[in-house]
């Protein structure tokens, strides 16, 4: 007799747990269904307009203290005097008392690379200077095969008043006779300064697999001027 009423209590409490959990269950549904249908929040944006100008950063500048091409091409060492071979053989010079030519290699890699592939570098040479690089030699693959505009042609010497001046091959042609001197600045502290006295140069990169063209600023700045009892020379180095 008394198992009758706790099977009543037990399918009862039974019952009332189920329809207690449908009714959660479709508060649940129809929030959602809110939720779905409720039109999304606004959201407000801010629009900046920038302009492009002329400066030194934002990562700043290097500054490079490089060989001019004389002291390769007449180095005792052949290995410096076969780097010279690829470097680009200028044209139209101007008339500069104690001329001193730069060749600045904006990727080393590259360079070395795409002179390789054209055989004017060994291959005992590239396999040399890209270890001296630290570059990976199976990182070639992300290397342009064709030639790129990677280096900057700077000359520099004494003009017709004495003063140091410099040159800069700006289109990159391998010929000067289309380019402006501008002053060589000893002590350079003014950005304003620096921006004003430099010359860009175009040049040609390698982006996700794609040739990209662009420009690159450079400053050659006099280190030391070195004078004999016939003439002086400059030494220079290159603010890029």
């Amino acid at each position: 007799m008394l198992k009758t009423p706790t099977l009543v209590i037990t399918l009862l409490a039974f019952h009332v747990c189920t329809y207690a959990q449908t009714i959660k269950a479709g508060k649940d549904v129809a929030k959602t269904n809110q939720l779905a249908n409720a039109a999304p929040n606004k959201t407000s944006s801010i629009t900046f307009h920038l302009e492009t100008v002329a400066g030194i950063g934002p990562s700043g500048f290097s500054n490079s203290v490089i060989a001019n091409t004389d002291m390769l091409k007449n180095s005792k060492d052949p290995f410096y005097r076969e780097e010279y071979k690829a470097y680009p053989q200028m044209k139209n010079k101007p008339a500069l008392d104690s001329l001193v030519e730069y060749l600045y290699i904006v990727n080393d890699p590259q360079f070395f690379f795409q002179n390789y592939v054209a055989g004017i570098y060994s291959k005992e040479f590239m396999i040399k200077k890209m270890g001296h690089l630290k570059y990976e030699l199976a990182d070639t693959i992300k290397l342009s095969r064709k030639p790129l505009l990677c280096y900057i042609a700077v000359i520099a010497g004494f003009n017709s008043n004495k003063q140091p001046v410099y040159m800069v091959d700006a289109n990159n042609n391998g010929d000067f006779s289309d380019d402006k001197t501008s002053p060589v600045l000893s002590r350079i502290m003014d950005e304003e300064l620096m921006v004003n006295s430099s010359q860009t140069a175009d040049i040609t990169y390698m982006y996700k697999g794609q040739v990209k063209g662009g420009t690159k600023r450079s400053l050659p700045r006099r280190l030391f001027t070195i004078k004999s009892s016939r003439s002086a020379s400059l030494s220079l180095s290159l603010i890029i």
